[in-house]
């Protein structure tokens, strides 16, 4: 019986534990594509220095949850973030709406594919 017992409180840890990682990602890449909004809405206006300003607030964010991520996340994944933000912050830098509005895009595409890629469902554990 005490096997059985040890079992069930091993796999309602392991759930637990699944569950507030998840949140704790889908919870964070939110936060973060609220501020690539505003970012998007300032790189549009052409007002280059809040967008400045707005993309250290997002890198701040970023790396302030990268290491956290690292133990959650595909380290692929972690890396193409920090690809996306250096490339941005060289078109946001250079003046350049056009590239800096791609590389916000595909930002908030990796922020938004992540969480559901990292989710516990059927079909992520099938």
């Amino acid at each position: 019986m005490k096997p059985v017992i040890i079992i069930i409180f091993a796999l309602i840890f392991i759930f637990a534990a699944g569950y507030m990682m998840s949140d704790y990602i889908n919870n964070t890449s939110k936060t973060i594509n609220v501020e690539l909004a505003r970012l998007d809405n300032e790189v549009r206006s052409n007002k280059w220095i809040p967008a400045n300003q707005m993309l250290g607030l997002i890198e701040n964010k970023w790396n302030g949850i990268k290491n956290t991520w690292a133990m959650l996340v595909d380290h692929q994944e972690i890396d193409n973030i920090d690809l996306c933000i250096s490339k941005m912050k060289e078109y946001i830098k250079g003046k350049e709406s056009v590239n800096a509005l791609a590389e916000i895009s595909s930002l908030k595409l990796l922020f938004e594919h992540i969480p559901k890629k990292e989710s516990l469902s059927w079909v992520n554990i099938l």
